[in-house]
């Protein structure tokens, strides 16, 4: 398992951070990380239904937060879904479901291509 992170092209703008397996993607997260507000938004987390238990969308949000736990950490809204209801239940989601997107991150949705 490697997790290789993709830059945002903007500062502000969506980050991803991908999980590979044996060479191949098996999942992202996206997310926004401003440092000037020292603020993070988890915007979307995806684990293909095979590798789903395994452990890799907690390794995802660990990679996330490493280094920034005392940032301001919130996530979008959490689907409502099984799968989804138990990874937030166990208690891993870093922050609220009610995404505090800074003035950074809204100008960078200008920036974006």
């Amino acid at each position: 398992m490697t997790i290789v992170s993709v830059p945002a092209r903007v500062p502000a703008g969506v980050d991803r951070l991908d999980v590979l397996v044996d060479g191949q993607p098996v999942g992202d997260l996206h997310l926004r990380l401003c440092t000037a507000c020292e603020r993070a938004v988890i915007e979307h987390i995806r684990i293909d239904r095979h590798y789903r238990g395994r452990g890799l969308a907690r390794r995802l949000v660990e990679a996330a937060t490493e280094g920034r736990r005392s940032w301001l950490w919130s996530t979008t809204e959490i689907a409502d879904n099984a799968s989804a209801a138990g990874f937030a239940a166990a208690g891993i989601w870093p922050g609220p479901p009610q995404p505090q997107w800074c003035a950074h991150m809204r100008a960078a949705d200008d920036l974006m291509p």
